[in-house]
């Protein structure tokens, strides 16, 4: 993700702002969170979405990954912020990766 790119006039929430500060400790979640993605992307052959959680909880159990801070944290508030993360980095997941409307606006 890059540096703070924050929206023109646009706050970024308390949940962003927690968000952006676990990804920037945590780059390794993404990366696990970006191969699921393409693993499904592949499987299905781009045919059939998947949500967030999905992914999310597939990587609690296959990888049990590390995460600084407390032991094995993966908190459900920064799964929004990774599906929109994973969609403007590989734009072939916008028809895969399924989201609700936020209700604040996102800044990323």
């Amino acid at each position: 993700m890059s540096q703070a790119t924050f929206a023109f006039g646009v706050e970024p929430s308390r949940l962003e702002i927690k968000f952006r500060e676990f990804h920037k400790d945590n780059p390794q979640v993404y990366v696990e969170l970006r191969k699921l993605a393409f693993e499904w992307y592949r499987e299905t052959r781009g045919q059939r979405p998947i949500g967030m959680a999905c992914l999310y909880e597939t990587l609690r159990f296959r990888i049990g990954i590390e995460t600084n801070g407390k032991p094995y944290k993966l908190c459900n508030n920064h799964r929004a912020f990774y599906s929109r993360l994973l969609m403007i980095d590989e734009p072939q997941m916008v028809n895969i990766i399924r989201t609700k409307t936020q209700k604040e606006p996102c800044t990323l």
